[in-house]
Order: structure tokens, then C-alpha cells, then sequence
């Protein structure tokens, strides 16, 4: 059973009368506790409701996977599982989805040719991705950087300067590949949520297969996986702290972290890696059970 069908796993062990394994990647409480749920009696009772399904499903379930291992001992704490039962296989990033040879960008504005750093932020509108920090960093950079952003929400009002690109509309995986391949750095989330803690963003692994920047504040789930070497750290979430950071970690001539995230990639968490990593857990599980 794959995330996010928690309750396939309760149904599967009942009906099918068979040993079920999880690819939780995290547990559906994570979603009502980020979420921005104004009405507090609609918010417990889907907190509730959620907690439900995680821990019946993870209880009958004979072996869980989890996103990290900051994630899995939280689950091993909140939901009282055992460590033998759980393994950790990371998200990474379907390397499929990028369609586009380095030629096709190859006489596009490209990093070398930019005089100003230029960062994307990618991501949904929650508590996690801290909107309201990006668009304060974006107004104070606004004579010394360029943004891309790629969101589900209408670029504000406010912003009015010229040094963003704001993609709210769905767009493809190949203009996405394009993107990345045009800009110097991407931003992790600015937000201020525990769950930051034990989670790894998408981007994350995004940003390391397409070698680019990535800054960050630190956290036990990207010490997990880079070495403090490997990207930028954000020591704040203050906009002008975020601004100071940027242009003081001098983006256009961090090769070396272009390069040291990209070899992480290779040998840590490609598609190769990670699916041969969950096979021999997988098999390990089926020879226990």
C-alpha cells in the first residue's frame, strides 16, 4: 500500500486476511496539523480522524517505510511502533519527468551571462512554505536579485517589482526542467512549523539532481542526507537576515556547491539508489514474514 492510502492498509489486513507493508512516507497527521483550517472543531475532529488511520494502519501493517529518519523515530515515539518494523526509503525525484537536453537551453539567458543571482521558490501556499517571508524577501532584493516563483496562488498585489517571475497556473514538467536549469539556486521552506524538523521537500531533491544551490534552514532530516558542505544554511527566517544570507554566500561563484550537491545526488539518492534500497529492505521483510 503507497501514501497517501493509510486506510487500504487496515481494509487489506481485514479483508484480504494477508500481511500488508506501508510506503507511508508520513503519516496523515502531518496534513491536519499544517493545515490552515480556520473552524478549530473541523481541524480536531480531522486531527482526530487522521491519527485514526495512521495508527491502525501502522499497527497492522508488517513493515513501514518513512521519509526520514528524523520522521521515523517521531512515528516510533507518537505512535508507540516498533524500530524493526520500520525502515526509511527517501522521496527523490522522478528523474523521467525531465525530458529536456542541456543543448535546449544552452542559448537561453543562462546563468553564466545573468549579472544578478537568480532563485527559484517552488511550492504550494501552506504554513511550511512561509509566503508571507518570500514576498518581503523578494520587495527588499528587489535591486540585487531575481526570483522565479511556481505556486498554486495568484502572484499579490504588492508585488509590483520587476525582479519576479510568478508561475501560478499549472505548467509542464519540461518548462519545469527548463527552469531549473536557468537559475542560480533554489530556496527551501521559509516557514516555522516542528514539522519542518523531519520532513524533506520535494525541491530538496529537485535541486540536487539539477546541481543547483539549495538554501536552507537547518534541520535534522537535511542533516540526514547532506553534509554541511553541501548547501547554504539559513541561520533565520527574518527577510532581511534571508537577503544578507543570499548575497553574502556570493551565488554566481559556487561552483563547488553546484558540484558537491550533485555528486550527493548520484551516489546517494538517485532513482538507482533509492528503488534498489527499498527492494533489498522489501526483501529482507518478505524472508522475516
Amino acid at each position: 500500500v503507497m501514501s497517501p492510502s493509510h486506510s487500504l492498509a487496515i481494509l487489506g489486513r481485514f479483508i484480504l486476511g494477508k500481511k500488508i507493508v506501508l510506503d507511508a512516507g508520513w503519516p496523515l497527521t502531518d496534513s491536519t496539523s499544517t493545515s490552515q483550517e480556520s473552524n478549530r472543531l473541523l481541524k480536531t475532529y480531522k486531527q482526530t480522524k487522521n491519527y485514526s488511520i495512521d495508527f491502525l494502519s501502522f499497527h497492522f501493517s508488517a513493515h513501514i517505510w518513512l521519509e526520514s529518519i528524523a520522521q521515523m523515530q517521531r512515528c516510533k515515539k507518537i505512535f508507540r511502533l516498533k524500530q524493526i518494523k520500520m525502515s526509511v526509503s527517501y522521496t527523490g525525484f522522478l528523474e523521467s519527468r525531465d525530458s529536456v537536453k542541456d543543448t535546449e537551453v544552452s542559448n537561453q539567458n543562462v546563468s553564466q551571462n545573468r549579472s544578478r543571482p537568480k532563485l527559484l521558490f517552488r511550492g504550494k501556499k501552506n504554513k511550511e512554505a512561509g509566503f508571507d517571508v518570500l514576498i518581503n524577501v523578494i520587495l527588499l532584493a528587489k535591486d540585487k536579485l531575481d526570483f522565479i516563483v511556481v505556486t498554486n496562488f495568484t502572484k499579490p498585489d504588492k508585488l509590483i517589482t520587476k525582479n519576479v517571475e510568478w508561475y501560478s497556473d499549472a505548467i509542464s514538467d519540461r518548462e519545469i526542467s527548463k527552469i531549473y536549469r536557468n537559475v542560480d539556486a533554489c530556496i527551501g521552506q521559509l516557514g516555522d512549523e516542528k514539522r519542518l524538523n523531519v520532513t524533506i521537500p520535494h525541491k530538496l531533491f529537485e535541486a540536487a539532481y539539477f546541481g543547483k544551490v539549495y538554501l536552507s534552514r537547518e534541520s535534522n532530516s537535511l542533516n540526514e542526507i547532506l553534509e554541511e558542505d553541501e548547501y547554504i544554511k539559513l541561520s533565520s527566517i527574518r527577510p532581511e537576515d534571508i537577503v544578507k544570507a543570499i548575497l553574502d554566500s556570493n551565488l554566481k561563484k559556487r561552483r563547488d556547491l553546484q558540484q558537491k550537491i550533485k555528486r550527493n545526488y548520484e551516489s546517494n539518492l538517485c532513482n538507482t539508489v533509492i528503488s534498489q534500497q527499498f527492494y533489498r529492505d522489501l526483501k529482507e521483510v518478505l524472508l522475516k514474514n
